[in-house]
Order: C-alpha cells, then sequence, then structure tokens
C-alpha cells in the first residue's frame, strides 16, 4: 500500500487465531527489498456491547432541540407561545443536563412540563379542525414528551421509587391525552412511535417505566 490509512480487519468467531504479518519495502530498482515479520495470536471474544445511557440521552435531547428550533410556527398566537414555552423548557434542561439526567432535577420536573404539556394536548383537540395548526401542536406535544422520558431514562430505581408518586402523577396525565387524541382519531406521528420502541428497549430494566411504555405504545397501535 502507499497509502497511511491502517488496515483494518474486523474479526469474528470463524476468523483464524494465528496471525503473520510480513512487511515489505521496496524502493528502486538498485535497491533490494527488505522485509521483517510478527506472529502473534488472537482471542475472539463475545461481549455484550456497553451502553452509555447519558451520552446517549443527551445526544437525542440535543437532536430534538434542534428540530424544535427549526420549526417555523404558523401564524397563530397560540401555536407561538407553545413553541416559546417548549424551546424555554429545552434550554432550562440543556444547560443543566447532568443535573437532570441524574434525577436531580426532579423536585422541578411537575413546573417545568404538567402544565405546558396539558395546555398543548388541550390545544391540540381545541384545534382540531385545522390541521396545519394542530399537526405542528402535535409535534410540539411529542417533543415535550420525549424530553421528559429523556429525563427519566438514566434515572436509577432508587431515585425513580424516591420520585414515585410524581412520575406516576406524569404517567396518568400523558395516558389520559393520549386516549382523548385517540376518541377524536388524531394520530401521533411515526417518529414517535420508533422513539417508543427504542425507548422501550432502554428502560425495560427500570421500575415503573417499562409498564407506562407499553400500555402507551398498546395505545397509539
Amino acid at each position: 500500500t502507499d497509502s497511511l490509512q491502517p488496515i483494518v480487519i474486523d474479526l469474528t468467531p470463524n476468523s483464524p487465531s494465528d496471525w503473520k504479518i510480513v512487511l515489505v519495502t521496496t524502493g528502486a530498482d538498485v535497491c533490494p527489498s527488505s522485509s521483517t515479520s510478527q506472529t502473534f495470536s488472537t482471542k475472539f471474544i463475545e461481549k455484550p456491547l456497553v451502553s452509555n445511557c447519558p451520552e446517549e440521552t443527551k445526544a437525542g435531547i440535543v437532536i430534538d432541540n434542534k428540530t424544535l428550533l427549526e420549526i417555523k410556527p404558523v401564524d397563530s398566537s397560540i401555536v407561538i407561545d407553545l413553541l416559546n414555552r417548549t424551546q424555554k423548557l429545552y434550554a432550562t434542561a440543556i444547560k443543566s443536563i447532568d443535573d437532570f439526567i441524574n434525577g436531580n432535577a426532579n423536585d422541578a420536573l411537575e413546573k417545568l412540563f404538567l402544565s405546558l404539556m396539558q395546555q398543548t394536548a388541550d390545544m391540540i383537540m381545541e384545534f382540531n379542525g385545522n390541521k396545519e395548526i394542530q399537526q405542528q401542536l402535535i409535534l410540539l406535544f411529542e417533543l415535550q414528551l420525549r424530553l421528559f422520558y429523556n429525563v427519566l431514562a438514566c434515572q436509577s430505581n432508587e431515585r425513580l421509587k424516591e420520585f414515585n408518586d410524581i412520575i406516576n402523577k406524569f404517567f396518568e396525565i400523558i395516558s389520559s391525552n393520549l386516549s382523548r387524541l385517540k376518541k377524536e382519531q388524531i394520530e401521533i406521528h411515526d417518529e414517535m412511535k420508533k422513539f417508543l420502541e427504542v425507548y422501550a428497549k432502554r428502560v425495560e430494566k427500570l421500575i415503573l417505566l417499562p409498564a407506562h411504555i407499553e400500555s402507551v405504545r398498546k395505545e397509539l397501535s
């Protein structure tokens, strides 16, 4: 090779285990070639992928915030107000992202999320006759839900148990509002359904969350 790029061989359980690498250098015609070699053995050890929940969650929140900032609101004071409040919610969470993800900010969740979530859900129902406004409101509601779920995803079972009452209060309100939307045949976007599918696997070993997420997914199916 005349490239500086490394040569990478991906190993599988069926790959050879004994190796001999020979490096041969060739110069001009008048120069003899030169070589050197090395032998070694490899052993394939299959390890489960290590999940880095905090980093994955931070990345997800940043991506959702980018989506939020790219929304161009329709000419509706309601949409503009709820968009601004949702953007402030994300800004608050991102500013203190570690405290939110590890549960140190759980005391603030009710004040930050509940009223905004409920009002957004109410406005989705209110604008059932205006699809353009309604679609933006649905997206805002989904982004609020995703941020809330992401905040809980990496917390320990001990921390979740500590805030059991407020978390269950959220779950009841979320389930109630999704039931209202389903009754009016208002569809949640497929992107949200995909998020919940992936999220269900992320939190399967936690308390509280798996049963709620399964219930939400059934509600949206």
